[in-house]
């Protein structure tokens, strides 16, 4: 039985599926539609979207945003 403890091994990057380079980050942009924040996920080197929401749906529950 050994003493030493197991090193995990190093997270791999995972690759823009357009332009295939690493992406050691993401770049996060925030489009804002009247009350409503939209996140969007890019590739940091190509400036590729990689993820939009399809669906908005305004935060009912959510201190912040009161309907007008």
């Amino acid at each position: 039985m050994s003493t030493e403890p197991t090193k995990k091994p190093d997270p791999i990057p995972p690759k823009c599926p357009h332009c295939k380079q690493e992406m050691p980050m993401l770049g996060l942009f925030a489009y804002q539609i009247d009350p409503l924040i939209i996140p969007i996920l890019m590739c940091p080197w190509c400036h590729v979207l990689l993820h939009m929401p399809t669906s908005a749906v305004a935060p009912t529950q959510s201190p912040l945003w009161k309907p007008s």
